[in-house]
């Protein structure tokens, strides 16, 4: 999600601790309202020094209540062979490893979304990885987030080793606690690469957006993009929603006030599909850029529930997009034969250039999904590939991104 509305600043450098075996840092921050993780990593106080930063035995830790708590370390992979990852907790949660080691490279592998019980690793389908092939001795970085909303809270590491079909709690005996002075990539423990160039004075913290281009500090370190240099994360999408926006056809959606605001929330989400059955009574947007990879005749198909619309450009600038392909009532997912309108005309793209294209969805009720399809030349139809996508990046014409020059 994005936090434009929170103010910029540098994040304070952690208290130090040794990396310490069989223990964790955590960071915590007390007095937080709310129950959703979302809770803790949209407020402006996470991204300023903790309450509280200290070590904790272990992969398990009980925090305080109404309370939100980041745990950091490593672990030692003892034995080859493929391992799943599980958390659980109290209220939301979620794991994020690096098998890299770096931090600025973890991504979320399992997670929970209400209440399941501190060491209780069954409830959820989500409170489990895929299987992860690991080699012994390599030395991965682990990150657990937890946000709690009272009573007994906290949040728990588990896996499924090799050659074992049961979820233990990750042993003390392969963990170390997370250092930053020892960290290669973050040495002076801003949270930011310490290979990236000065920043901007006032545009220097997690929060923000030195080249103008939407993707806030943290969001670059993330995905591994460069902070000066305007521009989207290759193999994502931009997702937008904008909540209570009423039963109207989504050709209304852009003529709506709040539609000139910044969305309720956005997210940036791998391939040319939305998440499914988020709500309802909501407008959503799914854009980026599309980069051809051959020169050729494409054609477009859009699926989705209830009312859709397709959209591209000419070029990568989206004031010169032009609707291609829509439906009026809702389809099946990646059902793109239900209606003749969900397919657009043969299309001339020229390998290598940019093209913006924007899916926007008008979701009532019941279940929502959006996607997007293409036929490339000599191919058959096919989600949009990664390969050929690029995030949304805030245009220099519109640098607030209200959608108005």
């Amino acid at each position: 999600m994005k936090l434009h509305t929170i103010a910029c600043g540098i994040i304070a450098a952690p208290a130090l601790f040794a990396g310490e075996s069989g223990r964790l840092t955590q960071e915590l921050w007390t007095n937080l309202p709310g129950f959703n993780l979302s809770d803790l990593t949209t407020s402006s106080r996470f991204y300023e020094a903790a309450d509280s930063v200290t070590s904790v035995d272990g992969a398990l830790s009980m925090t305080a209540s109404k309370s939100g708590a980041r745990l950091r370390g490593y672990i030692t992979i003892p034995a080859d062979g493929d391992y799943q990852f599980a958390v659980a907790g109290d209220d939301a949660g979620e794991l994020k490893i690096a098998i890299d080691g770096n931090k600025f490279h973890a991504e979320a592998v399992s997670s929970f979304d209400s209440v399941t019980g501190v060491q209780n690793f069954t409830m959820k389908v989500s409170q489990l990885s895929s299987p992860i092939s690991l080699i012994a001795g390599k030395r991965i970085f682990v990150e657990m987030l937890v946000k709690g909303g009272g009573g007994t809270e906290g949040i728990a590491m588990g896996w499924i080793s090799p050659g074992s079909t049961e979820i233990v709690q990750v042993p003390a005996e392969v963990l170390e606690s997370y250092v930053f002075t020892e960290d290669s990539n973050d040495a002076d423990g801003n949270e930011l690469p310490d290979h990236w160039p000065a920043l901007p004075v006032g545009q220097d913290g997690l929060l923000g957006d030195p080249d103008g281009d939407g993707l806030l500090n943290l969001e670059e370190a993330e995905f591994d993009t460069a902070p000066l240099v305007r521009g989207g994360v290759p193999g994502y999408l931009s997702y937008e929603k904008w909540a209570d926006v009423g039963a109207r056809a989504v050709e209304a959606l852009e003529s709506l006030p709040e539609f000139r605001l910044q969305p309720d929330s956005s997210e940036l989400v791998g391939g040319a599909e939305a998440p499914r059955n988020e709500g309802t009574n909501f407008g959503a947007r799914l854009h980026g850029s599309i980069i051809a990879p051959l020169t050729g005749e494409y054609t477009f198909w859009v699926a989705g529930d209830d009312n859709v619309a397709l959209y591209l450009s000419t070029s990568a600038d989206k004031f010169d997009a032009v609707k291609i392909a829509a439906h009026r009532a809702a389809t099946r997912p990646n059902d793109f034969d239900r209606y003749s309108t969900q397919k657009s005309i043969a299309i001339s793209l020229v390998a290598g250039e940019k093209y913006y294209i924007s899916g926007l969805m008008k979701e009532a009720g019941g279940g929502d999904h959006l996607s997007i399809a293409w036929t490339p030349p000599a191919g058959s139809r096919e989600l949009i590939p990664a390969s050929a996508l690029e995030s949304y990046a805030y245009a220099a014409t519109d640098a607030d991104n209200d959608g108005m020059k």
